[in-house]
């Protein structure tokens, strides 16, 4: 099996899709930002702090290209990840690439504000993730499976996935 690879704007599901989605598959499941920790030993927010977003986005290719190494995985990135032209082509072509999209208010319920998301830290965490996700659509655009979060489950998103996967395959 080719590994699937679930990307996208904060807050639309990728992690606990990813989870659900495993276990349908019965494989791994790998979350980027978990190996971006692992290697620095800190937390997302105290990386972005002390090192800052351009650091950040450094070690997040290199646990990308870690993790491709392998076939047969559910891997989650971040939800800047595809902001890179670079980590772009490595997840094309290291699975079958899906993107997971929400509306601002939708992705402003789900993360609570700002806790522990160093984007929108500050006033009006709502305006910033109407803003970032303006600036990234073109990006997302380009993945081409998209599906949509607003009222869904996470188990009606990985079972969405699941089947698209399947009829990829043939099988």
């Amino acid at each position: 099996m080719r590994n699937i690879i679930i990307s996208g704007f904060m807050g639309t599901g990728k992690t606990v899709t990813g989870i659900k989605l495993s276990q349908y598959l019965k494989c791994p499941f790998i979350d980027i930002d978990a190996v971006v920790e692992e290697m620095e030993m800190k937390s997302i927010s105290n990386i972005f702090k002390e090192k800052g977003e351009d650091y950040f986005r450094k070690l997040e290719t290199q646990a990308i290209k870690r993790v491709l190494k392998r076939e047969g995985q559910v891997i989650s990135t971040g939800g800047g990840s595809l902001l890179k032209q670079e980590n772009r082509k490595l997840l094309k072509d290291g699975g079958l690439l899906f993107c997971l999209s929400a509306s601002p208010e939708e992705i402003y319920r789900r993360v609570g504000g700002a806790g522990g998301r160093p984007l929108l830290e500050g006033k009006d965490p709502l305006n910033k993730i109407r803003m970032i996700l303006s600036e990234r659509q073109s990006i997302y655009n380009e993945v081409s499976h998209s599906i949509e979060t607003d009222g869904k489950s996470p188990e009606e998103v990985a079972k969405r996935i699941f089947k698209i996967v399947k009829e990829l395959e043939g099988k």
